[in-house]
């Protein structure tokens, strides 16, 4: 199984020796160098790098980084997550049975989430460094907080969205 450059045997053998050198040059000639700090600076400029040139898979799963796509949600337990990319979520066909649960996340990126204006919906909205904005044209910028559609009735299928933005922002439309 190949585990990709950052896991890999390559990096840790890199990390070994590059040890070994600095404790090496510690113990004979007093030479003190911040190795974790040159590492930890090193990985940033290594995860930049991968991420401006479009190389952003290091692992299955990841494909949600980066770029512009569009997604429809259909059914409850669907979840979307936008890290450091742009993405349309259309939840305009949703099937609603009794409490139609969707998360919907963004990430240093952004998402626009569409939603029926006929649709009964309750939001519950979880911000931190980021923002918001509610079909009733609010905006939240950090905290929690729950929104609800004029005339919701919580007893009958409605759905309840899940919307989280970590420095990123969520808009949310209805159409």
């Amino acid at each position: 199984m190949r585990t990709g450059c950052l896991f890999g045997g390559f990096f840790w053998g890199l990390l070994l020796i590059i040890l070994g050198i600095t404790l090496f040059l510690n113990v004979t000639f007093h030479i003190s160098i911040p190795i974790f700090q040159i590492l930890f600076a090193a990985f940033f400029v290594y995860l930049g790098i991968r991420i401006l040139t479009g190389r952003r898979r290091w692992w299955q799963g990841w494909e949600r980084w980066g770029g512009d796509r569009s997604v429809d949600l259909t059914r409850s337990g669907d979840r979307h997550e936008t890290v450091f990319g742009r993405s349309d979520v259309d939840l305009t066909g949703i099937q609603l049975k009794d409490a139609t649960h969707v998360d919907v996340s963004a990430v240093f990126g952004s998402s626009v989430i569409r939603i029926s204006p006929a649709t009964p919906v309750k939001i519950l909205v979880s911000v931190a460094f980021g923002s918001v904005r509610l079909p009733s044209g609010g905006v939240e910028a950090f905290g929690e907080y729950t929104w609800r559609s004029p005339g919701l009735d919580e007893s009958k299928p409605h759905l309840v969205l899940h919307a989280a933005a970590v420095f990123g922002s969520v808009r949310i439309e209805t159409r």
